[in-house]
């Protein structure tokens, strides 16, 4: 009895790893793509790389196909003209239209600038108001505001940049911004608080106390 033990473990042990050798080369030549997308002139554009034996790629729209395109020398580049914020899938194909790869979901937090807010907006100095504006995960990204109806941009690499504003009067005023970051869509536009004559206000959504 022990030994028919002994034996059904031996087995199992050698059969074990065979197993695990058949699952890892399986793995290893399913089909994959490596998607990007990027936003510039009114196109939204989707490139980056494909296994050999994907030879189109798809790209939907909610259950509606988008656009698609061959690959070529493994890659992909494909552009169609959007001026929505949706989310898409990608996926390859073979010559066929038989899928070939797993879904790849693009969401549009990857193409459309996040929508700006603030730092703090002071208006402590006379004939001043500064604001500093932030623009979450973004880089590359230039801030387009408009106080009292006149236009101004500043461009930053980080996140954030300030804008400081020539107000001689102690008025009240109106500001609102919007954001765009190097191929991305712009953002929403948003409006920003008043602050009054003398003070300093920063976002109490970021600095909560």
């Amino acid at each position: 009895m022990k030994k028919q033990v002994f034996a059904t473990v031996l087995v199992a042990g050698i059969l074990s790893p065979l197993f695990a050798f058949g699952n890892v080369a399986s793995a290893s030549t399913k089909a994959t793509l490596k998607p990007s997308v990027s936003y510039n002139s009114g196109k939204i554009s989707f490139k980056g790389s494909a296994s050999k034996t994907v030879k189109k790629v798809v790209v939907k729209k909610g259950s509606t196909k988008f656009t698609s395109g061959n690959v070529k020398n493994k890659k992909f580049n494909l552009s169609k003209a959007f001026t929505g914020q949706n989310n898409f899938t990608i996926y390859g194909t073979n010559k066929a239209g038989k899928k070939l790869t797993k879904s790849y979901t693009i969401k549009k937090a990857q193409y459309v600038t996040a929508t700006p807010t603030y730092y703090s907006i002071d208006r402590s100095k006379p004939g001043k108001v500064a604001v500093k504006l932030y623009s979450n995960g973004e880089k590359n990204v230039t801030f387009y505001t408009k106080f009292n109806g006149y236009e101004f941009d500043t461009s930053n690499d980080a996140a954030g940049g300030t804008i400081t504003y020539n107000y001689a009067s102690t008025d009240s005023y109106t500001l609102s911004v919007y954001a765009k970051a190097k191929n991305k869509m712009a953002s929403a536009t948003v409006s920003l608080p008043e602050v009054k004559d003398g003070q300093g206000q920063t976002n109490p959504e970021i600095f909560p106390f």
